[in-house]
């Protein structure tokens, strides 16, 4: 999710240049979601350099966030100003960890009229 978070902070701080004249308001929306963003990245990236730190330990046994977090990531992207659709179907159950984690990214990266 940090490559992610970066590519958003990106797209935001375009889009926040963009509106900046045009519409002050939504450039301060854009602002606050990429102090948002950097700030769960930079979260997730002390995370993950704690574990690597953590060689000889025992593997981390916490869930990796996953699709807990997919409204969070589709808010995040609406704020960039892109157009995101979530379609839930069928009945929710748990996913083995790596499907999880990897899930978010593929409906993120998915174009909309694919």
């Amino acid at each position: 999710m940090i490559g992610h978070n970066i590519s958003m902070i990106n797209v935001q701080a375009g889009a926040a240049l963009h509106r900046l004249k045009k519409d002050p308001a939504q450039a301060e929306e854009a602002l606050g979601a990429i102090k948002a963003g950097s700030r769960e990245t930079l979260r997730e990236l002390r995370a993950t350099l704690g574990v690597l730190r953590r060689v000889d330990e025992a593997a981390p046994t916490a869930p990796a966030p996953g699709l807990a977090r997919v409204d969070e990531l589709v808010a995040s992207a609406k704020l960039a100003g892109l157009t995101v659709l979530i379609v839930r179907t069928g009945v929710e159950r748990p996913l083995p960890a790596p499907l999880a984690r990897r899930l978010p990214r593929v409906a993120l990266e998915r174009p909309a009229d694919s």
